[in-house]
């Protein structure tokens, strides 16, 4: 009788600890995820009657249509549920997107007129975009101006995937041009690594994420593109930084915080600094891809 009720207390106390246990995971993921959607909350770069520009966290959706998914568009509607429209769909008018993994800025349209306006300026290239981004290795040149096309990558088992067109599975491929400006040349977590400026002159599906790696440097933290290898780092280095387009109805001249600095980011150590942020701005300002009238190091497709 006695082993039977110790027995039955052992059980008791077992199924307790589990229930304790699983309790525990349960509050940890809870409070993991409040950390995760404080730290990704989007904030305001700009906001009129026409735009609400914001700055949006790494790692997070745009939309999905899971409701339990931690997206852009639930963000938005918790802080601004004046603004959601219940005639569009996801309740927000996006103008164009930004990657999973890409942090910075994105702009939505508050009105079908604004929407009208800042998509022709997408859809004809007026938008002049500037991105900051940490690139494994030492880029060799100071300018690189990437003119690759780029297309779907045809693969079954991981489908998603863009390549450039000499890939033997690109299919589709379309003009895609990238000029890349080196800013400091330093260390992550001990290895080499590059700061660079990226304007993409065209507007195609993970552009930036290709042109790097086609050149020979991956953006730090890109889990697809590094062929699933880097996985140390907490995020992916590519921030949407600037973004200027100017219409009929509102100019809009977009700017958000350096994101990549050494107080930000933990392993990163610049040892060389090669250019300024705003000399690679007047740079690219001034780069026009058709006469190439910066002294550049031109990458196409028939140099590999």
């Amino acid at each position: 009788m006695k082993k039977k009720l110790l027995l039955e207390v052992k059980k008791l106390f077992c199924r307790q600890s589990k229930a304790f246990r699983m309790a525990a995971q349960d509050l940890a993921r809870v409070h993991s995820e409040e950390r995760y959607r404080e730290k990704n909350l989007p904030t305001v770069v700009h906001r009129s009657a026409n735009f609400l520009c914001i700055n949006k966290g790494y790692d997070i959706k745009i939309n999905f249509n899971d409701p339990a998914e931690i997206t852009v568009e639930q963000q938005l509607r918790k802080m601004f549920p004046e603004l959601v429209d219940p005639k569009v769909m996801h309740g927000f008018r996006y103008t164009h997107r930004l990657d999973f993994a890409t942090s910075g800025i994105l702009c939505l349209a508050l009105n079908k007129n604004a929407a009208k306006h800042l998509s022709f300026q997408f859809q004809y290239r007026r938008v002049v975009k500037y991105y900051l981004a940490l690139v494994r290795g030492h880029v060799n040149d100071d300018f690189v101006f990437i003119d690759v096309p780029t297309g779907d990558l045809q693969d079954d088992e991981w489908p998603g995937r863009r390549c450039v067109s000499t890939h033997p599975a690109c299919k589709d491929p379309k003009l895609t041009q990238t000029l890349l400006i080196c800013l400091e040349k330093g260390l992550f977590n001990g290895a080499p690594a590059t700061k660079v400026v990226l304007k993409p002159i065209t507007g195609k599906q993970h552009q930036l994420r290709v042109h790097c790696d086609y050149i020979g440097h991956t953006i730090v933290g890109d889990y697809t593109y590094s062929n699933r290898q880097d996985t140390d780092p907490d995020r992916m280095m590519l921030h949407s930084h600037r973004l200027v387009a100017n219409m009929d109805i509102e100019n809009l001249d977009l700017i958000t915080p350096d994101p990549f600095t050494p107080a930000l980011i933990q392993g990163w150590s610049p040892q060389q600094v090669l250019c300024t942020y705003q000399e690679a701005e007047r740079q690219g300002n001034i780069f026009d891809p058709s006469t190439n009238n910066v002294k550049l190091v031109k990458i196409n497709m028939y140099d590999t």
